[in-house]
């Protein structure tokens, strides 16, 4: 057998889409940057089954592809187990891409046998969630598999992301050459052009709610006829529709409504709207009870036929199809009676009278398609300034740490990023693989583990700082919380927590890569608190280093920072940690462990503690239930296991009053005497 750790790539094509599959050790040879200018459509599928490693620099042009791929359709198939442990680890690792299948590891409790099971997350998305609680049978022993809760709840999060969506062309290849059930999404968002001359005619349809307004807004030229009688939305979901109409019409002509469906102007036309001289309405559907038999039906209404009845507040009359009674024309007001005239244009109505009949495989793909417009300006130069300190910190509390001496002066570099390279032009740390704002990650170097954080935008530095600091040890402490294997506290622990983290994290993401949630940061900085009272001398004392940028703003308004922190943890250390967390110590004839700093995600009032795992004898009779969480013993706060025991060892014989908490409930004090 030849080298499987030997790094290739190969490449499949077929109309419209390219797969590209990786084989081996994922290293410098990538080319990231090269790699993408030689993808020649407009959608790509990313096969990651036999990728065994993402080594450091092949993580670096990991995301050079993800970066130069930004306008391309990017889907991710097949991923091993070690590639979604990854996406699970690190923030902004599938980018813009859509997860559609990974190896998912099932693991027997009974006999600790491991199998793999192909997820296809797009064939019925609810199904995965039904997941997180499934079993399968151990082929094996007979026993009970249980599925990675972690990596499920990313697929989760994943998919939950607005706008996801598998284009028609990409689920009729996977149905052809991997058997994936996939049917075509009925209610997805599909948008089609048909562009000629300074005429430009967009055919919607599906959910309104998931429009990808700013792909759709490039679509959009010249007079732009937008033809809506397809779509359905929901009038709480319209805040796609508001932005894609905020970015298309500074660049067009026109937007002209085309069959607009009934209620559409009470929820997404708004009266700015008709004020605009961009936006016109050529036809909308009315809706017409009838008086005689309460049948409803709806009637097409063209606005330029009927302009001075509908400013005039009247509607025509309507014959009921049911029971073909006259229906009377109702007494109209609001939107209908603003709606603004329009310059008659026989060479547009033309061409809306052809295009508006053809089939849906006679128009291209207005989301797919490459739409290039000019510059409106020139590109906004930024001052760069870049600063860097190199470990020797002071050891103790991270807080402390964070705050540590940054009044040095930095050497100044002047660089002018290009609009489609944004990044910065100087030379970074190898260590920084990705320079995504609030975003961290942990990659397994030689005989340790290197954690990031990466801050977000922000004009104070030292609170860059702190928020990069709190990141990369969050992202430490959810590594050690994965690699704890004890079943109970992967379904009572692991499963809470890092559904909560999980969708918050990604959440933030989706709001762009200036996004800031300082709810976030919060728990961030809860969870780092937490962990440096509680993880014992196996905690990193100090960072291995630290790196930041300062940028000038646009318009003059100062600047900003972006920090990059990053702690390295040997693997002793780290092993420890997992014993520490995952470890469970015998109280009576209970069963207690340190309480998990990840829980802050989960509960927001969570202060740490020591949690009850079984409950049984004299705490039972006392009234503790599982899950609780000790907190203090007569006030005093407990921070670990060790720290009770010895408190109720030295108390014997005593009654003493036990602070403890389910969940985010009230705490409640209970009287013990053990």
């Amino acid at each position: 057998m030849g080298d499987t750790s030997k790094f290739r790539i190969d490449r499949t094509t077929a109309p419209g889409l390219t797969m590209l599959s990786l084989h081996g050790v994922v290293e410098a040879n990538l080319e990231g940057k090269k790699l993408a200018s030689s993808v020649k459509t407009p959608k790509v599928l990313i096969n990651l089954r036999e990728v065994r490693r993402f080594a450091s620099w092949g993580m670096a042009e990991w995301m050079n592809f993800l970066r130069a791929t930004q306008e391309l359709d990017l889907y991710f198939i097949e991923c091993s187990t070690y590639a979604i442990q990854q996406i699970s680890q690190i923030t902004g690792l599938l980018g813009h891409g859509k997860l559609v299948s990974f190896h998912a590891p099932f693991r027997c409790g009974t006999c600790g046998e491991e199998r793999d099971e192909i997820i296809v997350v797009a064939q019925e998305p609810a199904k995965l969630r039904e997941l997180l609680d499934s079993v399968r049978a151990c082929p094996a022993c007979g026993g009970t598999s249980r599925i990675n809760r972690h990596q499920a709840d990313v697929a989760v999060a994943v998919t939950s992301k607005a706008g996801y969506d598998i284009d028609d062309d990409v689920a009729a290849f996977l149905r052809a050459q991997y058997k994936y059930e996939i049917t075509p999404n009925l209610s997805k968002f599909r948008a089609l052009r048909r562009k000629q001359g300074r005429n430009t005619f967009l055919r919607l349809s599906g959910n309104l709610g998931t429009l990808p307004a700013k792909k759709l807004a490039l679509a959009a030229e010249g007079t732009t006829v937008i033809d809506i009688s397809r779509v359905n939305f929901d009038p709480a979901h319209l805040t796609a529709w508001r932005d894609f109409i905020a970015s298309a019409s500074p660049n067009v002509d026109s937007l002209q409504l085309l069959d607009c469906p009934p209620s559409f102007f009470d929820y997404a036309v708004s009266p700015e709207d008709l004020d605009s001289p961009k936006l016109k309405v050529r036809t909308f559907v009315q809706t017409y009870v009838c008086p005689k038999c309460s049948t409803h039906s709806g009637l097409m209404i063209d606005v330029a036929q009927q302009l001075e009845e509908l400013i005039g507040g009247v509607l025509p009359s309507h014959r009921c199809p049911s029971c073909k009674f006259e229906i009377p024309p109702p007494f109209v007001h609001g939107p209908i009676q603003r709606l603004p005239a329009r310059e008659r244009d026989h060479e547009l109505d033309r061409f809306i009278d052809k295009v508006r009949h053809e089939p849906d495989d006679k128009l291209e793909n207005a989301l797919a398609a490459r739409v290039t417009k000019k510059s409106s300006g020139v590109a906004t130069q930024r001052t760069v300034f870049i600063g860097s300190a190199l470990a020797a910190v002071l050891v103790g509390a991270i807080v402390l740490v964070v705050m540590f001496v940054f009044k040095k002066d930095a050497p100044v570099v002047t660089a002018q990023p290009t609009p489609r390279d944004p990044g910065p032009q100087f030379q970074r740390p190898e260590w920084i693989l990705s320079d995504t704002p609030s975003s961290a990650y942990c990659q397994e170097m030689i005989g340790r583990m290197m954690c990031v954080g990466v801050s977000p935008y922000g004009t104070d530095r030292d609170a860059a700082v702190i928020a990069a600091n709190d990141a990369a040890i969050d992202e430490l402490v959810n590594l050690v919380g994965i690699r704890i294997s004890d079943d109970w506290f992967r379904d009572n622990v692991l499963a809470g927590y890092s559904s909560a983290r999980t969708k918050a994290l990604a959440a933030m993401q989706n709001a762009g890569p200036r996004a800031d949630d300082p709810s976030v940061r919060a728990v961030r900085h809860k969870v780092a608190e937490l962990f440096l009272a509680s993880g014992g001398p196996s905690v990193p004392a100090q960072r291995s280093d630290w790196y930041w940028e300062e940028y000038e703003r646009g318009g003059g308004k100062g600047t900003e920072f972006l920090v990059f922190v990053r702690y390295d943890v040997s693997v002793e250390a780290l092993s420890a940690l997992v014993k520490r967390y995952g470890a469970t110590s015998s109280l009576s004839d209970s069963t207690i462990l340190t309480a998990f700093p990840g829980l802050a995600w989960q509960y927001p009032g969570f202060a740490g503690g020591v949690m009850l795992s079984t409950v049984k004898g004299a705490l039972a009779s006392a009234g503790f239930k599982p899950l609780q969480v000790i907190t203090a013993v007569n006030e005093t706060a407990l921070t670990d296991a060790l720290q009770l025991i010895k408190q109720l060892s030295e108390g014997k014989g005593t009654e003493l009053v036990l602070t403890a908490r389910q969940g985010d409930g009230e705490a409640t004090k209970i009287a013990f005497k053990p």
